[in-house]
């Protein structure tokens, strides 16, 4: 009989063996392993001894990942959503045809000669913190460079926009929906907006006056 090779407090590659498991097979041991990742695996000693297996499965997947990765972006075949903003920002400032370029390209923004390359992007940019964040210009007649761009919020791109109207607030410039939001207004959107704009009330009175 093959004496035992005892692995228990061992480690291979990732893996640290803890304990002697259930035999694969007659005289084919396992032994319960902790990977580095934090995951339980249990491995027959000899594929441990051999370096048949090194993880718990999370080496294979991550070097899977790093083979079909651009720029460590995209996994899969599937482009990530930096890119995908990145490439229009590119499109609207540079592509006569796309959509929007008449609000970008077609006034004289352009886009900086470094974030012509993506990695260049990424490196200045990092990745944007939500699924909601979108590039977004400080000044809106500037140009995206580094110094000009942050990730920001639908909501924060919407104040602003040229076509806002800002409106003096108890000592402040703001937008009316930036309004609402500081005030905790309850009065619908759609309400507040005909009030102001097409009624021609003051702020004060249409955020007081119940519908």
């Amino acid at each position: 009989m093959t004496r035992l090779i005892d692995l228990a407090g061992k480690r291979f590659g990732r893996l640290s063996v803890i304990e002697r498991g259930p035999d694969w097979k007659p005289r084919i041991p396992q032994w319960h392993c902790k990977c580095d990742c934090g995951n339980m695996a249990l491995v027959i000693g000899y594929n441990l001894r051999a370096g048949l297996t090194t993880s718990c499965g999370c080496l294979r997947r991550e070097k899977t990942i790093a083979r079909f990765t651009t720029h460590g972006k995209t996994a899969g075949g599937r482009r990530a959503p930096e890119f995908y903003l990145w490439n229009q920002m590119i499109q609207r400032c540079e592509n006569p045809k796309a959509k929007g370029y008449g609000r970008y390209g077609g006034r004289g923004i352009k886009v900086c000669k470094r974030w012509h390359a993506f990695t260049n992007f990424l490196a200045d940019m990092k990745d944007r913190p939500s699924p909601q964040h979108t590039i977004e210009r400080i000044d809106n007649n500037g140009d995206y460079t580094p110094v000009n761009c942050v990730w920001a919020t639908r909501t924060r791109q919407a104040n602003n926009r040229r076509s806002n109207r800002l409106i003096l607030f108890r000592g402040r410039r703001l937008t009316l929906r930036q309004i609402a939001e500081e005030t905790n207004c309850v009065i619908s959107w759609r309400t507040l907006r005909a009030r102001v704009f097409e009624l021609g009330w003051s702020v004060e009175h249409a955020l007081t006056q119940p519908v």
